[in-house]
């Protein structure tokens, strides 16, 4: 088994995606904030949600967390618009938020129905990207399709932030 291979493919592996979600679960715990881990719940993930936040024991926030390796080689971020499993991620998440960790230089934060609207209306636009999903080893599990934004344009839109990691 080859799991180089799994580096030429956007979600090359599980480690990935835990990046980007330890790096949002501390943004949160270091704010004072409680982070309950649901990304292995099956409860969790048909509506993708990936992380729930909670202030004084009471759920405040659903969080999707996204890790975008490529977006540092490309200069766009990928946004998943249709899978061999239906709906892509931005369609079907029910998070409140969606993260998009950019691995060393920065968060981009979504209010993700704001985010919907304008992409609904934008995406035609962009460069249609087929990528594929595999397990940690490597191994296919399933084809997506998704569009490019640029950064530079993520960077200008007043329903997004973001946050430098240092």
């Amino acid at each position: 088994m080859n799991t180089n291979k799994n580096k030429d493919y956007f979600y090359k592996c599980l480690e990935v995606a835990k990046i980007g979600e330890k790096i949002v679960t501390e943004l949160f715990e270091n704010k004072g904030y409680t982070v309950k881990d649901v990304s292995s719940d099956e409860k969790w993930q048909e509506p993708d949600i990936d992380l729930l936040i909670y202030q004084d024991g009471k759920l405040v926030n659903k969080v999707e967390v996204k890790t975008d390796e490529k977006a540092l080689v490309t200069g766009n971020v990928f946004i998943e618009t249709k899978s061999n499993k239906g709906l892509g991620w931005i369609w079907k998440t029910e998070a409140d938020y969606l993260y998009i960790v950019i691995p060393t230089v920065k968060i981009y934060v979504l209010y993700i129905d704001e985010f919907r609207e304008w992409f609904r209306s934008i995406m035609y636009d962009c460069k249609l990207k087929p990528s594929q999903t595999t397990d940690k080893y490597g191994n296919f599990l399933y084809n997506n399709w998704g569009r490019l934004v640029p950064m530079h344009v993520m960077d200008s839109l007043e329903f997004v932030y973001s946050i430098p990691i240092n």
